[in-house]
């Protein structure tokens, strides 16, 4: 008699476990459908708001004008920027800089390679696919600005390479600093040998050089 009270006693469980089953799979289509509907209405009160509200057409865009700023001003080894370093015991450091840092992730060539592949699939035996590469960025470098150094050249064409992990800071002018907990250290580069001066500026004077050349426009022969 015991055997047969016990006998039931799974198929209940089996049945009341189903049930369990079967109420959450219900709550969870429920919550999908209550998701469903608010994006539908957010989605339709949007394409409203844009009917009601078009885009303005602008005829001038401070974002481009101020990219191309960024790279006029900043490559431009004729002009000088004031640089601050904030290290992690809120030590202010101050120097000048021709232009701006480059990050010593960037690379002056591609990893990559611009291969042509045939197709794997026998019905495009003739047929080839471009393996997409990385592109370089506007200033004719690959890779990202997210090294573990920056690299950069003082005034008087000294490189300079300290930690990306710092804070930093660019401006064209002198920034007057108000309530720093440490006093603002101004790195001095002219304790240099009038030799290795020469020669650094010598090098600065070729880069000018090139960058003269570079954005002179040519003159046009006659007849063409």
């Amino acid at each position: 008699m015991l055997r047969n009270k016990f006998r039931g006693i799974p198929w209940r469980i089996g049945i009341i476990s189903l049930a369990w089953l079967l109420m959450g799979a219900d709550e969870c289509n429920h919550a999908k459908n209550e998701q469903t509907i608010q994006l539908e209405k957010k989605m339709q009160n949007t394409q409203q708001l844009m009917a009601n509200q078009p885009t303005s057409k602008i005829q001038w865009s401070m974002d481009r004008f101020l990219m191309n700023e960024r790279l006029d001003q900043f490559n431009n080894p004729n002009l000088t920027s004031h640089f601050y370093i904030i290290l992690n015991d809120g030590t202010w450091i101050h120097l000048y800089i021709i232009g701006k840092t480059a990050s010593t992730s960037k690379r002056l060539t591609s990893t990559d390679a611009m291969q042509n592949f045939p197709d794997p699939r026998p019905e495009f035996t003739n047929q080839q696919y471009l393996h997409l590469t990385e592109a370089p960025d506007e200033m004719g470098v690959w890779g990202k600005s997210s090294g573990d150094a920056k690299v950069a050249m003082t005034a008087l064409s000294f490189l300079l390479e300290f930690g990306g992990q710092y804070t930093y800071l660019y401006s064209e002018v002198p920034l007057k600093l108000e309530g720093l907990l440490r006093p603002m250290v101004t790195l001095v580069v002219e304790d240099a040998s009038p030799q290795e001066i020469n020669t650094f500026r010598a090098r600065i004077t070729r880069a000018q050089e090139q960058y003269i050349s570079a954005t002179t426009p040519r003159a046009v022969p006659q007849g063409q």
